[in-house]
């Protein structure tokens, strides 16, 4: 290969010939990584965040939901008598079995988060990207992706409640 040499006498080696991966920028930003890869990181990230951040939001929302299935068993086994308030009830639970007591089946409900939060978001974007194939998405197409998605995600983190 010749030398290129410019009107100041700087000479400059021409470089390697490019290869068709920097031809066609299959790698990204000189990483060494294709940008297959990162897209599949950032997804893996993704679905993973929305699992985590279902499972954060179940651990928030666990002891209302065991104070509001308490509540309807014990007016059920009373006879149908009248509710005692929901601040007494959980405080004479809380008395009865501690705070513990409204985290009573956490592990259960965090599990059904993480298939449920993930395949909900996993199938939003899925369906989404599908959709956007043929047409400009509005409000109302992304919101009925989103609920399709979400009763998807219902019968695959449980099949019971899917149920009709």
């Amino acid at each position: 290969m010749a030398s290129v040499q410019f009107r100041r006498g700087d000479t400059v080696q021409p470089a390697a010939p490019l290869s068709k991966s920097v031809i066609f920028g299959e790698r990204a930003h000189g990483s060494g990584r294709t940008r297959a890869a990162e897209k599949a990181e950032a997804e893996i990230t993704s679905v993973g965040t929305s699992g985590l951040g279902g499972v954060l939001g179940w651990i928030c929302v666990h002891p209302f939901n065991t104070l509001a299935v308490r509540m309807n068993l014990s007016v059920m086994s009373s006879g149908g008598a009248p509710p005692a308030p929901f601040a007494s009830f959980a405080s004479d639970l809380i008395k009865r079995e501690g705070v513990a007591g409204l985290y009573a089946g956490l592990g259960a409900g965090c599990l059904r988060q993480v298939f449920y939060a993930t395949s909900r978001y996993g199938l939003f974007e899925t369906f989404r990207d599908a959709l956007a194939k043929y047409r400009k998405t509005d409000f109302a197409q992304r919101f009925a992706t989103a609920s399709v998605a979400g009763g998807c995600a219902a019968l695959i983190s449980c099949p019971v409640e899917g149920r009709i």
